[in-house]
């Protein structure tokens, strides 16, 4: 590369010294090689090196971010995990014949509350795969219960021992005060029955 410099400033003195300029030509000449070589180094060498120099830096920036949140990932799956095998270790805990109708229906009566049922609407949703449990999931709805006796309900049937849930509760009002019609989605878990053939 030297060698290249050496003969292109040669060419460039004998081009000058061709034309026969005077001394304030030479000078002018002089300074526009230099700024035009300058902007050539700038435009050839500087900006790559800046711009490839930024684009690491924001890739790295965006790879960290990246990791952060795999790492905060990795500790809410390592909670759901843990979360899993205490519901899963509760579950075995259970009755072998717990039945969440019947769990429902039972705590109805003891809330007084078995006259206002609508209906309720029993389902499983299976798993598939390596999960070891199924959720069973009853919709009940009540009509004309009041806010009172809705509440004892709800503290009898929400029970971390049979792992018992309020997924949903839709409240609505009446005609007549103090009472309402209610919709709510209870939902339990079981252990997988591993079917074999």
């Amino acid at each position: 590369m030297n060698r290249q410099f050496e003969a292109l400033t040669r060419r460039v003195q004998l081009f000058i010294e061709g034309y026969h300029l005077e001394k304030r030509e030479k000078i002018v000449l002089f300074f526009g090689i230099i700024i035009i070589s300058v902007f050539m180094i700038t435009e050839l060498i500087v900006t790559p090196y800046i711009k490839g120099r930024a684009r690491l830096t924001t890739a790295i920036a965006t790879q960290q971010n990246d990791l952060t949140r795999i790492k905060q990932l990795q500790e809410q799956y390592l909670q759901q995990q843990k979360n899993k095998n205490t519901i899963l270790e509760q579950v075995q805990q259970r009755t072998t014949d717990f039945s969440l109708f019947t769990f429902l229906e039972t705590q109805s009566r003891r809330a007084k509350i078995k006259q206002q049922i609508k209906y309720m609407k029993p389902s499983t949703v299976k798993t598939e795969g390596k999960q070891s449990l199924d959720k069973t999931i009853v919709e009940i709805q009540f009509k004309n219960i009041s806010l009172r006796k809705l509440i004892y309900f709800l503290e009898l049937i929400e029970s971390d021992k049979h792992v018992v849930f309020i997924r949903k509760i839709t409240i609505q009002g009446t005609d007549t005060p103090g009472l309402l019609n209610i919709t709510a989605q209870i939902v339990t878990f079981s252990v997988k029955k591993e079917v074999f053939v």
